[in-house]
């Protein structure tokens, strides 16, 4: 009997703690941006629509993306000025921020 009591206190306790790691994992509040942020980096735009946008590298690969309502105005980009984007994937394209491209890009 002395034995199983040890045994049978540690059990109660790591089940509680299951539960009570679960309970607050369940409880916690999920992120309003869905999906994994990425950066694009060094990215000309060479098309800016409201529903659309499509971006340019140094190379002169093209990335078209469709925007979701979080995008600035496409006013904002500055023609031949390359910029640095934080995105976020979802079902539309999330703007998350943006800066200038460091110099030696």
């Amino acid at each position: 009997m002395k034995k199983t009591l040890p045994i049978t206190l540690a059990v109660v306790v790591v089940v509680l703690l299951v539960w009570n790691l679960t309970k607050i994992a369940n409880n916690t509040r999920v992120s309003d941006n869905p999906g994994s942020s990425f950066w694009l980096e060094s990215q000309l735009v060479v098309q800016c629509s409201p529903d659309e946008i499509t971006l340019a590298d140094k190379r002169g690969l093209q990335t078209h993306l469709v925007k979701d309502d979080n995008w600035p105005d496409c006013s904002v980009f500055q023609k031949g000025v390359a910029v640095d984007l934080q995105l976020s994937r979802g079902e539309k394209t999330r703007f998350v921020k943006m800066q200038n491209t460091a110099w030696w890009h």
